[in-house]
């Protein structure tokens, strides 16, 4: 076993802390904002929950944590598995390439989550219901959005500017 280990520490040696630490960010990010939406629906659109009993409001947000968790896993977990591939770097720019694309996908997820929040509001369904749909419909949606909700385009590419 030792062998492996100097193998492995020897030959690939990795910044495993900071690979460690960028992964938990960006999951972190990833989850603080799908709660952070789920709360905004809450506020938002708190008459669709009055039928709810509070106890149920409150499990739904701990049942959504372990649905956020598997959609982050899923959007994310490939490039996490990518940023501790051992490769001998002397520079950085893989580990640069991985966070870029991090950032990017967390990008899409928060416009797919914006744009179902909208969405929700003229048709009291999300959009996941009706994907297909709203793919055939996209010019609609893109010029309809940049005309009426241009502002959440522009917190959103703040926000990811912020992060960058």
């Amino acid at each position: 076993m030792g062998k492996i280990k100097k193998i492995l520490f020897v030959q690939y040696q990795q910044d495993i802390k900071l690979k460690i630490n960028i992964a938990l960010m960006y999951f972190l990010l990833s989850l603080i904002i799908f709660s952070l939406f789920r709360f905004l629906f809450y506020t938002v659109y708190h008459d669709f929950f009055l039928s709810i009993s509070p106890s149920d409001v409150v499990f739904s947000f701990i049942y959504g944590l372990r649905f956020d968790i598997s959609v982050i896993s899923t959007f994310l977990g490939f490039l996490i598995i990518l940023l501790f591939i051992p490769f001998v770097q002397k520079s950085t720019k893989f580990l640069k390439i991985c966070v870029l694309l991090m950032i990017f996908s967390i990008t899409a997820l928060m416009l797919a989550l914006s744009g179902d929040f909208v969405y929700f509001s003229r048709v009291n369904r999300h959009m996941t219901e009706e994907l297909i749909a709203a793919f055939a419909d996209r010019e609609f949606i893109i010029k309809y959005s940049l005309q009426y909700y241009w502002w959440v385009l522009c917190l959103i590419f703040f926000i990811v500017t912020l992060i960058l």
